[in-house]
């Protein structure tokens, strides 16, 4: 089973990084696109946005939870192995994923195989990490403690937010 996880995260990450290494810049958005259209997710929150909401939201969860001080540990560890799974392997900024992508398609098909695979190792890390952290989390819980942070979300099937369609 646990080589079967393994091929599963490889498998994903290795589709999500050709799918990021096959795009080119984004398209803009047309000019007669309606006032509501959504915005791209990238413009939607600085990097400090998205790092002050990670905190705050986790901040939000363990007062949900009740987080002891005994379990303060795990939490943290919980917490620090999540946002690592939600950084860019490259940075946040634009710029430097563009200096990255333009070095790593300078490379022969070889090395930019051998750069897919050195990614998804350390995403495959990332996801052990987060898999590890969150058991020990979970295992540090009350039964109802338990109950409540398996229904808070993450990867609970359904849509993003954790919820079922």
């Amino acid at each position: 089973m646990r080589l079967s996880i393994k091929s599963t995260v490889l498998a994903a990450s290795l589709v999500a990084s050709l799918g990021a290494f096959a795009q080119t810049t984004a398209p803009a958005a047309p000019a007669s696109a309606p006032a509501g259209m959504k915005m791209q997710r990238a413009e939607r929150f600085s990097p400090e946005q998205r790092q002050q909401r990670m905190a705050e939201r986790s901040a939000e969860q363990a007062k949900t939870l009740g987080i002891t001080a005994q379990q303060r540990p795990q939490w943290d560890a919980y917490v620090q192995a999540r946002h690592a799974m939600m950084q860019p392997m490259n940075g946040a900024d634009p710029a430097q994923h563009q200096a990255e992508r333009e070095r790593v398609m300078a490379t022969n098909a070889a090395q930019r195989a051998q750069f897919m695979a050195d990614r998804m190792q350390e995403h495959a890390k990332k996801a052990q990490d987060f898999a590890t952290a969150t058991k020990n989390l979970r295992n540090s819980l009350t039964a109802a403690q338990q109950t409540q942070f398996d229904q808070m979300g993450g990867f609970r099937g359904g849509d993003k937010r954790g919820g079922s369609r």
